[in-house]
C-alpha cells in the first residue's frame, strides 16, 4: 500500500467514524421506537469496525469502542433535557427570561420519566452487552433535575415570611419522593440531594 493509498484509508475511516457517531446520537430522531430493529446494530458494527481498522494503521490510537459509545450516549442527554425545559418554558407561555418554578420541574420530571421508559422499552435491549442506556439515562437527567431544584430553592424561604403554604411546591416534594421510589434501581440515596435543598421550606410548613 503507497503512502497516499494509506492517507485515503484512513481518511475515510475517519470519516466513518465521524459519521456513525454522528448518526448514533441521532439515533432516537433516526430511528424512533428502534425501527427499522437492525439500523442501529449497523452503526454499532461500522463504528466498532472504523476503530478497529484504525488501531490496526494507527496502533497509538487508543480510542476503544466501549469508551467511545459511552462518550457519544453519555453526550445525548444533556441536549436533551435542555429542549425538553425550552418547550416546557413555551407551554407555559413563558418568555425567554423564564425562571425555574414547580410548575416547570413538574413538567421536566414528567418528559424525563417518558424518555427513560422510552430507553428501557425499546433500547436497551441493544446496548446491554455494553451497559444500560435507561440507567445511564435515568442518572444523567435526574443529576440535571437536581441541579434546577437546587436553583429553584437556593433562596432559602425560611428567611421569608410565609404567607401561605406553596401547594406547588408541595406537589414538586411528592413527585420528587414517588420519582425516587420509582427510579430507585437506577440512582442512589446519595443523589437525591433535593431533600436537603427542600429542608428550609419544610421548616416552614411545619411550623405554620
Amino acid at each position: 500500500m503507497t503512502k497516499v493509498e494509506l492517507e485515503i484509508l484512513q481518511g475515510t475511516l475517519r470519516t466513518l467514524r465521524a459519521q456513525s457517531c454522528k448518526a448514533l446520537s441521532q439515533m432516537k430522531f433516526l430511528f424512533p421506537c428502534n425501527r427499522p430493529p437492525e439500523g442501529i446494530d449497523l452503526l454499532l458494527s461500522v463504528l466498532q469496525l472504523s476503530l478497529k481498522l484504525m488501531s490496526y494503521l494507527c496502533p497509538s490510537s487508543q480510542n476503544s469502542f466501549e469508551s467511545c459509545l459511552k462518550a457519544i450516549v453519555q453526550g445525548m442527554f444533556k441536549p436533551c433535557y435542555e429542549m425538553f425545559r425550552t418547550v416546557a418554558i413555551g407551554d407555559l407561555g413563558q418568555g425567554r427570561n423564564a425562571t425555574l418554578d414547580p410548575r416547570l420541574l413538574n413538567i421536566l420530571i414528567q418528559d424525563i420519566r417518558e424518555d427513560v421508559s422510552d430507553y428501557k422499552n425499546h433500547f436497551e435491549s441493544t446496548f446491554q452487552r455494553y451497559f444500560s442506556i435507561s440507567k445511564m439515562a435515568a442518572s444523567t437527567f435526574y443529576q440535571l433535575l437536581m441541579n434546577d431544584v437546587h436553583a429553584l430553592t437556593e433562596t432559602d424561604p425560611r428567611h421569608k415570611p410565609l404567607v401561605e403554604i406553596d401547594l406547588r411546591m408541595l406537589a414538586l416534594g411528592y413527585r420528587l419522593k414517588q420519582l425516587d421510589s420509582d427510579w430507585k434501581m437506577y440512582i442512589t440515596p446519595q443523589q437525591q440531594t433535593w431533600r436537603a435543598a427542600f429542608q428550609g421550606s419544610l421548616t416552614q410548613w411545619t411550623s405554620a
